[in-house]
């Protein structure tokens, strides 16, 4: 199983190395094409420092190898789960942290930094670096593509209390590819491969050098720092005849695109769980902004709660604990929408009285999308939950029909958030229309994170381990909530 580890606001050391996946090598049977080997080597350091109080500082010293095969002309060869891939040879990630947190009585110095939790399946990832999901190109669909290594091993090391700290959190700025909601742009080397050129020139190498120096700061004057440097090296040879058995099926898709998720999500249930604690409505303005921000406190419930029994079913599909009822294949469940008592629109008259009633017509429409999101995801943790189960019983016609069944509820699960997001941005319209706004501010912000975080424990989820899923959506931040409403 994959077990989430603590992100609390400590520093350590790692020494660790990650082992390779069948996946990352196993090429399919009877590939002949061209393979090209990325090696990535690098060292960079890290630290975080927070005033307080409570005060924390951490650092790292970290230094990591890993080697990659593209395959060409066709990259879904080598990448059968998608836009990502993981090493196709051991990679290694070693190096030494300090983490001091009084408030905690946390102090570890130079401690190697250790290996936080199991991965997804192998990080640290090579990936296809889009704005949006893709299937793997070739050279018939795009010549040239935009790749990515994830340095300081990925986010599976942490530092030395226990792995409790994740490398690399910070105020930095949020990845912008597919998928990559997990991690910063400041942890990535981005370099261009050219297919046409690997795919008919000769054997030959090519060096590219990546890195980032950067310094980022709040307000309140929390700080972080990473400075690295590496060589992503580029070296094809006229590809084999491959023998043995085809691949079986990788969960690992599945997980990467619930963690991604289970961030998007918490970021999302930060306003409405923050408003249901403490009945301060954060939509204000516009002439009838009384009646709109009223609506607004009286959905703040039902909106929380369905968000975080998702994130606690996402949570499940990335830990899969196996599920021994797995020769039936479970159907999504529509919950029912709870009775929202809405304020009445009646005090107005005319035009306002009409825009109040369409108002609510998309607020209703808003959180019926929001519980919809939540029945997918709570089918497609069931589901793996019984792959889970198939696999460890060596029931493979069973782990076959649960996998099937999993990657159609993935695709669902996908489809549903963009009709959440499509009904948040008809809601955001009839907000703007009244000239209603709504802002929740860094120390808001972190109000709402620790109340998401309480009722995530009391779902069952342990606050260290909500902490290491959630760990880049942690850092306090301004959040438009109009914007915020509309994303998928």
């Amino acid at each position: 199983m994959f077990r989430l580890r603590p992100v609390v606001l400590v520093a350590v050391a790692l020494v660790a190395s990650v082992m390779p996946h069948a996946s990352g090598a196993q090429l399919p049977v009877g590939y002949k094409g061209v393979v090209v080997r990325v090696t990535f080597d690098g060292n960079g350091t890290y630290s975080r420092d927070e005033p307080g109080p409570p005060s924390y500082h951490s650092d790292a010293n970290v230094t990591w190898h890993a080697e990659y095969d593209i395959t060409l002309p066709d990259l879904s060869q080598a990448w059968p789960r998608g836009n990502v891939s993981v090493p196709a040879d051991t990679a290694t990630v070693t190096g030494t942290s300090t983490v001091n947190e009084p408030a905690l009585g946390v102090n570890c110095v130079n401690q190697s930094i250790v290996r936080s939790r199991k991965p997804i399946q192998g990080t640290p990832f090579i990936g296809l670096y889009a704005p949006t999901a893709v299937s793997p190109p070739n050279l018939s669909t795009l010549p040239t593509v935009k790749l990515y290594v994830e340095a300081f091993g990925g986010f599976d090391y942490g530092l030395c209390a226990d792995g409790a700290g994740l490398i690399g959190v910070g105020p930095f700025t949020p990845a912008a590819g597919a998928g990559l909601g997990y991690t910063f742009e400041e942890l990535l080397g981005k370099f261009d491969f050219d297919m046409k050129e690997w795919a008919t020139q000769p054997p030959h190498e090519k060096t590219f050098n990546v890195g980032v120096n950067r310094t980022a700061s709040t307000a309140d004057g929390r700080t972080a720092t990473l400075n690295w440097s590496g060589t992503v090296k580029l070296a094809s040879t006229a590809g084999n005849e491959i023998q043995g058995p085809p691949k079986g099926p990788d969960p690992g898709v599945l997980k990467a695109a619930a963690l991604a998720r289970m961030r998007a999500d918490y970021q999302k249930a930060v306003w409405p769980c923050l408003t249901a604690a403490t009945g301060v409505g954060l939509f204000f303005g516009g002439l009838t902004g009384p009646i709109y921000g009223a609506t607004m406190l009286q959905v703040a419930l039902p909106i929380c709660v369905p968000l975080i029994k998702e994130i606690r079913d996402l949570a499940e599909v990335y830990n899969d604990p196996p599920d021994s009822n797995f020769k039936s294949v479970v159907a999504v469940a529509r919950s029912p929408i709870p009775k929202l008592g809405l304020p009445s629109c009646s005090p107005l008259t005319g035009g306002e009285k009409t825009r109040c009633g369409r108002f609510q017509t998309a607020v209703l429409a808003y959180v019926t999308a929001v519980s919809r999101v939540t029945d997918v995801a709570d089918a497609l943790r069931v589901t793996v939950n019984r792959y889970s189960g198939a696999t460890q019983a060596g029931d493979s016609a069973s782990a076959a029909r649960q996998f099937a069944a999993a990657l159609q509820l993935n695709k669902q699960l996908t489809s549903t958030a963009a009709t959440r997001a499509k009904s948040g941005a008809a809601l955001r319209a009839q907000l703007r229309a009244a000239g209603v706004n709504g802002r929740v501010t860094p120390d808001q912000y972190s109000a709402g994170a620790t109340e998401v975080l309480r009722r995530l424990a009391d779902a069952g989820l342990p606050d260290s381990e909500a902490r290491a899923a959630l760990a880049p959506a942690l850092v306090p931040l301004e959040q438009d909530l109009l914007a915020a409403i509309a994303q998928p």
